[in-house]
Parts: structure tokens; sequence; C-alpha cells
């Protein structure tokens, strides 16, 4: 199945069945993308950077790769940087929803490489307020809050007090 997903990525995605049918454009893309994001190895980076910044991929081929980015990333020894650049580019898409935004920003979570929390700073600093929220969780980890507690001091400070319950974990973890 691993190797049929793999050859589905290479083709075209399947149109929408016509005449009124249940099936979406791209349907055979995210179906291989989720059997990717359980057992993708580092060579299926290109496929999954590829379905991320397919800007003509249907929504749902777009939201099965954030799906599958996320646990290849944490899988693969070192994060790949066409997949996290991928995800940066989504994460600053005007045209793309807040959630899948936001979702982006999940699949980097947790992560200890440079680049990845490179992306979660300049998400922090400058991306609409629920996507920034994320990317300051994001720099609460462990190995990340002490090396940018300031930054999420200033961020924090910009935020109206009842920004909501996400960005209650940041308040929290910087001391209230």
């Amino acid at each position: 199945m691993f190797a049929v997903a793999r050859e589905v990525l290479r083709q075209p995605p399947f149109p929408a069945t016509p005449g009124g049918g249940r099936t979406e454009a791209g349907a055979s893309h995210a179906s291989a993308l989720n059997i990717l994001g359980e057992l993708g190895t580092a060579e299926d980076a290109e496929a999954i950077a590829s379905a991320l910044g397919t800007d003509a991929a249907s929504s749902v081929v777009r939201e099965r790769a954030v799906d599958a980015a996320g646990p290849c990333l944490e899988r693969w020894e070192t994060p790949d940087g066409r997949v996290v650049a991928a995800l940066e580019e989504l994460i600053f898409d005007d045209s793309a929803g807040t959630d899948l935004r936001v979702d982006a920003v999940h699949a980097l979570f947790g992560l200890d490489a440079p680049p990845v929390t490179a992306v979660l700073v300049r998400t922090a600093r400058s991306a609409p307020f629920p996507v920034q929220v994320e990317a300051a969780v994001g720099l609460t980890y462990e190995h990340l809050v002490d090396r940018h507690g300031e930054l999420l001091r200033e961020v924090v400070a910009s935020w109206p007090r009842e920004a909501g319950e996400r960005a209650g974990i940041v308040r929290d973890e910087l001391g209230g």
C-alpha cells in the first residue's frame, strides 16, 4: 500500500466525480498523503512539500499534506528543509484559511531544529493573531521557552487581555 501511495502522488490527482458525485478533486492524493503521514520516510519529503505548496490543489489535499507533515517531521532524523519551507509559505499565505495556517504551525511543534525555530519566531512576530498565538505556544516548549522568553513577553504584551485559552497557555508559561 505504501508503494501505491507513492505512485499515486507521482500522477495527476483524480478530478472530482462528475454529476454530483461525492468524490472531491484530489481525493486520490489526499488518501495517499494519509498513508505518508503514517509511514512516510525522508524520501517522501518532496511529495509532501509539493502537496503543501500547490495553490491549485483542492483544500483536502493541502489539509492532508499538513496532517502528514507533522508526524513525518517528528519521525525523520532531521526535519526536511523543503517541508519546513513549504509549511512556512502556507503559514504566511493570506489566501489560505486561518485553521489551515494554524494547523501548519502545529506541524512544527516540538521539533528541535534551528530552521523550525526560525519559522516559529517569524510567525510569532508577524502573523495574523490566531496564527501568531499558535507560534507563541510552539515557542513555549521546554527547549525553546528560555531562549525566546523576551520575544514571548513582547508579543503577549500586545495581545488583548481576553485573548483566549491558547493565549492563556503562553501567559501561564511566562508566569502570568
